[in-house]
């Protein structure tokens, strides 16, 4: 997680962008926390960086898995980020190109307009979601917001995912801001 952390007033260091840049991050079984407390959010963006970093996260690898052996058959019901009922979960924007394969999202909690488990917020964020699951994440705002994909700018892709449990004024699963047509793709 060191290498996503950054000071409020600075962007992500050139050689941790070159680090982060094309790597799968293969997640073992398990909750995690991501903002502890209640109304924050990870966000992840590489506004300093002259180009989009790619980072794909993959779950559904079993708790006991140890070495680098990434073969083994996944249990994409596994790995979640979790909001813990009191917390957004990621937030992406700037030259963020992001894959979620085989992670929940789940008991996010958030009263944001542009925030929800996932929130993507940037004219060159490309976020991939593909076999991942939404579940139980709420977005009480009053006006345009929702509960488990928020895309105010960018361009998003979804894939054999699943939504259940969401809620929100707009939108349980998927809000676009502002009533935007942007770049969606979603395969069934």
């Amino acid at each position: 997680r060191d290498l996503l952390e950054t000071s409020s007033d600075s962007g992500v260091s050139d050689a941790k962008a070159r680090l982060l840049d094309g790597v799968t991050i293969h997640m073992a079984a398990g909750d995690y926390y991501l903002a502890g407390e209640a109304g924050a959010v990870v966000e992840v963006g590489f506004a300093s960086y002259a180009s989009p970093v790619s980072i794909t996260f993959k779950g559904g690898y079993p708790a006991t898995l140890t070495g680098t052996n990434t073969t083994v058959a996944r249990d994409t019901s596994v790995t979640a980020f979790t909001g813990n009922t009191e917390a957004k979960i990621l937030h992406i924007t700037d030259n963020a190109n992001i894959t979620f394969d085989g992670i929940t999202f789940k008991n996010s909690n958030t009263t944001d307009s542009e925030h929800a488990a996932l929130g993507i917020n940037s004219s060159s964020a490309s976020v991939t979601v593909q076999h991942c699951t939404f579940k139980d994440n709420k977005n009480s705002n009053s006006g345009q917001s929702g509960a488990s994909i928020t895309l105010v700018d960018g361009t998003l892709t979804i894939s054999d995912c699943s939504f259940t449990g969401n809620t929100a004024r707009n939108a349980g699963a998927l809000f676009l801001k502002d009533g935007k047509s942007l770049p969606v793709r979603v395969y069934l």
